[in-house]
């Protein structure tokens, strides 16, 4: 199936300016009815990293990892945080999730319109890229990871920091799910799933698409793909993944618990950072 790109008014084609999906009708209520909180315009860097890594790379401008040539700054609209609730009975649960239309500079005088999605989980990922055979990967310095179905390898580049450990997340459920689109770039960092996709959102119903989605590729991820227990993210008590990415939330968090929780909170994030210490080279 070829990759697909929608042109158009800011549809994830290419476009002068934003065009009238700065203000998306209904979106605010089906966001404050689903308890979603507004993320601003500026929503983190990690999410301005990864739109601009899928742009780069669909439109074939040249640059690494860490290199822009090309590439201009991003700027997002109807950018919404929330939690996801539990039970939490699953290694690959969800725990939150942002979402934001994004639109990034490109060739001097253009933008791109995108979608963004992170989810987020309480267990750690191998950095691996998915995405369309492109032009340009901005992993493209990254081992390329096979993975015998040839159908897929031939339509997807998968390129990753831990090729061993992205070949058993590559499981046929993930492989399916990765391939069930050919409209996204999919970013596996830290303890986030990103999901850049081709066209905006243009309703909150859209928005719930795109992380029951993710929410699917992440419970298709077998165990052996995942950490030691050790290595797993601090949750909060109401199971919740502490994000230092929305200091809002963390505030929030800890105004609501009790002193013991507090004080818990913080014994364990120095015990982790001591073992942080003692793995570090000389």
């Amino acid at each position: 199936m070829p990759f697909r790109r929608e042109h158009g008014n800011g549809a994830g084609g290419l476009c002068g300016e934003p065009g009238g999906e700065l203000s998306i009708r209904g979106l605010d209520e089906y966001a404050l009815s689903h308890g979603w909180r507004l993320l601003g315009e500026a929503p983190v860097t990690d999410l301005d990293a990864v739109c601009q890594a899928a742009v780069r790379s669909w439109s074939g401008e040249a640059g690494g990892s860490s290199g822009t040539a090309g590439i201009g700054p991003t700027v997002f609209r109807n950018a919404y945080v929330g939690a996801i609730a539990g039970p939490y009975d699953a290694d690959t649960a969800a725990h939150g999730f942002r979402a934001a239309n994004a639109w990034t500079g490109f060739a001097d005088t253009r933008l791109r319109g995108t979608s963004v999605c992170a989810l987020q989980l309480a267990v750690t990922l191998p950095a691996t890229w998915i995405e369309p055979r492109p032009r340009n990967s901005a992993a493209r310095h990254l081992p390329d990871v096979t993975t015998g179905d040839a159908g897929f390898d031939a339509r997807i580049s998968v390129r990753s920091q831990d090729p061993a450990r992205a070949r058993d997340l590559l499981s046929p459920a993930v492989r399916a799910l990765a391939a069930s689109r050919d409209d996204w770039a999919l970013t596996l960092i830290g303890n986030h799933i990103f999901a850049v996709c081709a066209a905006i959102y243009r309703s909150g119903e859209n928005i719930s698409d795109r992380i029951a989605e993710l929410r699917a590729f992440a419970a298709a991820i077998p165990p052996s793909a995942l950490p030691q227990p050790a290595s797993r993210l601090r949750t909060l008590p109401d199971g919740t993944v502490l994000d230092h990415s929305d200091p809002e939330g963390v505030q929030a968090a800890l105004a609501a618990m009790t002193p013991r929780q507090r004080a818990d909170l913080i014994a364990d994030f120095e015990r982790r950072r001591a073992q942080r210490r003692q793995h570090r080279p000389g």
